[in-house]
């Protein structure tokens, strides 16, 4: 994990990593709803989402190419539900559970973002 994520890990914490300009657009609009890279939450279904352990994996998956700057989304699962946002955690192919959140989400539900 980098060193940036430090001190913002819970278990009730779940990260979504997208580019700025996608956080830009998002902070204008109000609401976050990319899906994953170049996929929007009407195209998929769900925002993917991950936890800490597996966040380093899949920025590296999604974004090891891309030389735009990334932002993470810090979200709280509690927040979410607590707003009506169902979070479910699903089989992201051989038995890796990733959490899904099947909402865009309200830019004013998202805890914190770090810059990578």
């Amino acid at each position: 994990m980098n060193d940036e994520l430090d001190g913002v890990v819970s278990s009730d914490l779940i990260y979504h990593v997208t580019t700025a300009s996608e956080w830009t657009r998002a902070q204008l609009n109000g609401i976050f709803d990319r899906s994953t890279k170049g996929k929007s939450f009407e195209q998929v279904g769900f925002i993917h989402a991950s936890t800490a352990m597996q966040l380093e994996g899949i920025k590296e998956i999604l974004y090891g190419n891309t030389t735009e700057k990334l932002v993470v989304l810090v979200l709280s699962q509690e927040k979410l539900q607590a707003a009506g946002i169902e979070v479910r955690f699903e089989d992201g192919g051989e038995g890796e559970f990733y959490p899904h959140i099947f909402a865009p989400i309200p830019v004013r539900l998202i805890v914190d973002t770090i810059n990578l």
